[in-house]
């Protein structure tokens, strides 16, 4: 008697396949103090893009530097405000990559002592 295969083996296949390489973007460490001034690294394809401006919450980034054709390291500006914002890249070649609700802009601790 012939072995079948099983049904979802192709389906297997198919995951394997399309997990390889870089995620299409995605922003290490998740969380930045609103006042900015710490390094943010970004993961994805940005080999052959060109020069890159990144925005947090619509407040462009400061030195964008593409370490390599997957990694992008971004100084974070000072923000208007605490919560979940998107960061948005746009490239020379008018490519543009954008994350909703990427990163977590931390409020400034307050110091309610007596």
């Amino acid at each position: 008697m012939p072995t079948r295969p099983w049904p979802w083996s192709a389906a297997l296949v198919l995951l394997a396949v399309s997990s390889c390489g870089p995620p299409e973007l995605e922003v290490v460490g998740g969380s930045v103090p609103r006042s900015g001034g710490v390094e943010l690294k970004l993961l994805g394809d940005f080999g052959g893009h060109g020069a890159v401006i990144v925005l947090i919450d619509g407040v462009p980034a400061h030195g964008a530097v593409v370490e390599s054709p997957h990694l992008l390291r971004v100084r974070v500006p000072p923000l208007p405000r605490a919560g979940t914002v998107d960061v948005e890249l746009s490239f020379a070649d008018g490519a543009r990559m954008e994350l909703n609700e990427a990163l977590v802009v931390r409020a400034p601790d307050v110091d309610v002592s007596p």
